[in-house]
């Protein structure tokens, strides 16, 4: 057998791959087995791993490193899910800007009434008397 170590970027890098609250743990389960086991066994089936020998997983910008090795399965996986996270973080923006022009509306409609409202119930101007000769 071998051993393995698994930095804090590594554990934090597979929470985020397979964080999912609506399916609980599988997803997680998943992203292990592709990420992690199965590129240990390729790496044991090529002999880049050998008994007693200790792999150390940690992260790049491409993905997951073995014993400094990055491996890249996971790079399009991360980029994928910062757009996601990007689109999302952009709707609910959108969605607040929606509510905001709501409400604006909806006041600007308010103060358009009362304008009217004042208009309409304000007394009317007395007509002005004609000059007569220059005397009133």
């Amino acid at each position: 057998g071998f051993g393995f170590e698994i930095s804090d970027k590594a554990l934090d890098l597979l929470a985020d791959l397979g964080y999912d609250p609506q399916f609980g743990a599988r997803p997680l389960k998943r992203v292990i087995q592709k990420e992690l086991v199965n590129e240990l066994a390729k790496q044991l089936l090529a002999g880049k791993i050998m008994p007693g020998d200790k792999v150390i997983i940690d992260t790049d910008k491409k993905g997951f490193t073995f014993n400094g090795v990055s491996q890249g399965e996971a790079e399009k996986k991360v980029l994928k899910k910062e757009a996601k996270d990007k689109a999302a973080k952009s709707e609910k923006e959108n969605g607040e800007r929606k509510e905001q022009l709501d409400e604006l509306i909806k006041a600007t409609k308010g103060v358009e009434k009362a304008v009217k409202d004042i208009k309409g119930s304000s007394p009317k101007p007395a007509p002005k008397k004609e000059k007569e000769n220059g005397k009133e």
